[in-house]
């Protein structure tokens, strides 16, 4: 393995970093609140919404914005299994922690989704 593979963060860091600070703006977070109601699968909600807000930057510069969310599918499908549901724990959780910020948002989550 070249010393430039071996710098590179795996996989699970690199959505990791750019899920971190992927902004969320209320209409999007309500967004998830209604998938959660509508008891959508844990793994569907996570691709469907969560590489829509990913800084290009966190997900390599080099990718147009506009192809962001198809890479870091690809990233995300290579991953092993162990590695997508902790990644997607962990998302759900960031989301979770970031919905329950906005008063009305919190009040939609049911129990099941309270911190």
């Amino acid at each position: 393995m070249s010393m430039e593979a071996r710098m590179q963060p795996e996989p699970f860091e690199r959505l990791r970093s750019a899920l971190e600070d992927a902004p969320w703006n209320h209409d999007l977070l309500s967004e998830y609140v209604t998938a959660l109601g509508q008891d959508k699968g844990e793994e569907d909600v996570f691709l469907r919404m969560a590489f829509r807000c990913v800084n290009p930057e966190g997900a390599g510069a080099s990718i147009p914005s506009a192809l962001i969310p198809s890479a870091c599918s690809g990233l995300y499908e290579a991953m092993s299994i162990e590695d997508r549901t902790k990644l997607r724990r962990w998302w759900h959780e960031k989301i979770l922690r970031e919905a329950h910020q906005h008063d009305d948002l919190g009040a939609r989550l049911s129990g099941r989704y309270r911190l």
